[in-house]
């Protein structure tokens, strides 16, 4: 029995995680740097780490959560050395910094929509994306706002970091 828990909580936190880097890799390929930028293992590390506690439905020691979120960022950036050790040292850095705790804020927006607790700094940004999905016809059900609202917090976001032309 020893590690089942620990699998399938690592697997649901890269299913959960997967398709959002999938859809930009897929859009925009990986830039360089894109698995050490401290946005990007702010957002998806907080993504990791969200599902792995509060949604997976299974208890873990923190060092299972330590290792599910090895596991995944690893699996996530195919291996790419270092990634893992990035997201500690940004994690742990004092004073914090700022583009990591923007992909963490941005990621905890995305994960709390339609939640009564919202947080105020996160509804302009439901607000924009509702209006976004209204205008492109899709409707603002939760499902459909959510992918607006990663469209706006992820890939725009990580596009004006390396530069690139958002395509959506």
């Amino acid at each position: 029995m020893f590690g089942i828990k620990r699998r399938k909580a690592t697997e649901f936190a890269i299913k959960t995680s997967q398709p959002i880097v999938a859809q930009f890799q897929n859009y925009y390929g990986t830039p360089p740097g894109f698995w050490h930028d401290p946005y990007v293992l702010g957002f998806i590390g907080f993504l990791i780490s969200f599902h792995t506690t509060e949604t997976a439905g299974i208890k873990l020691s923190r060092s299972d959560k330590g290792y599910v979120l090895d596991a995944a960022l690893n699996t996530l950036s195919h291996s790419l050395s270092g990634v893992s050790q990035e997201y500690l040292r940004l994690a742990s850095s004092n004073p914090r910094i700022e583009a990591f705790e923007k992909g963490t804020d941005h990621a905890f927006f995305c994960v709390m929509l339609n939640q009564p607790k919202a947080p105020k700094a996160a509804i302009p940004f439901y607000r924009v994306a509702a209006a976004k999905a209204e205008a492109d016809g899709v409707g603002a059900q939760a499902e459909m706002v959510l992918v607006y609202l990663i469209e706006i917090l992820f890939n725009r976001e990580v596009c004006k970091r390396f530069s690139l032309a958002p395509i959506l």
